[in-house]
């Protein structure tokens, strides 16, 4: 009896891998195709239609709606990818991922002259990719969510003898305390596009991730216009971590090199 009741469930299960497999050919190609014709063919018609300045304004707004729709089709399908992220756990220098994250996000952190400081982050045990896409998505919101003239995320390390810690914060705008759990909560924006660009799934990407390997993030605390301190907590399954000292990067202005 058990037996049938596993071979169901499994069926179950591979019956939802092929409509999800489905629905990420669907989104990737019925969609995004018309999409991308319907933003080339707005260009052309707004270079052919100089000097004609209403026709322009409403074709351009047809490409911003374009685009960021595109966006959030490829939010989406991010988010779903995340099912297939590989579970073989492996020795991970945090001090490599974030030299990853900070070469990843070079643009955004030269644009809005940023900094990322870090140092003495451990090793330890987790998934291969999981740890680059979390810091990545908490320090891309740290600086793009963030009006001061120069944009900092800072990346501290505790430990506990059951957890490591990890305390992101940034300088930005803080996040009022009535919203501290929705913000995990995908598309929840807290703020308009006109405001701040972005698809709002950056930090349920995070909660996902962090799920998936046992993990957990809250909000530390958060001050309006003075910025947010988000805590990763990771279990250590009884490993001891090796800590790396990072003092060099950790003082230097990460992103404002040529």
């Amino acid at each position: 009896m058990k037996t049938r009741h596993l071979e169901r469930t499994t069926e179950r299960l591979a019956e939802k891998n092929e409509e999800l497999k489905r629905f990420n050919y669907i989104i990737s190609h019925d969609l995004k195709e018309p999409l991308r014709s319907i933003v080339s063919f707005s260009n052309l018609a707004q270079r052919e239609s100089k000097g004609q300045e209403k026709l322009q304004e409403y074709l351009q707004y047809v490409i911003k709606g374009g685009r960021q729709l595109h966006d959030l089709i490829e939010a989406v399908l991010e988010f779903h990818r995340l099912d297939y992220i590989p579970k073989d756990v492996e020795e991970v220098d945090t001090n490599i991922v974030l030299d990853d994250v900070i070469n990843s996000l070079r643009s955004l952190l030269y644009s809005q002259e940023g900094k990322v400081m870090y140092s003495n982050l451990p090793k330890i045990h987790s998934p291969n990719g999981v740890l680059f896409l979390v810091f990545k998505n908490l320090v891309e919101n740290g600086i793009k969510y963030n009006q001061k003239p120069e944009p900092i995320v800072r990346i501290n390390y505790k430990e506990t003898p059951d957890e490591h810690l990890f305390y992101v914060s940034d300088n930005g705008i803080g996040i009022k305390p009535k919203y501290f759990e929705q913000i995990f909560v995908m598309f929840k924006r807290l703020h308009s596009r006109r405001e701040f660009e972005g698809s709002g799934i950056g930090l349920a990407i995070v909660q996902k991730l962090l799920n998936k390997i046992n993990g957990n993030i809250k909000v530390e605390k958060s001050i309006l216009g003075e910025g947010t301190t988000f805590l990763i907590s990771l279990p250590k399954e009884g490993q001891s971590p090796t800590l790396v000292s990072n003092n060099a990067l950790a003082s230097k202005p990460i992103g404002l090199e040529s």
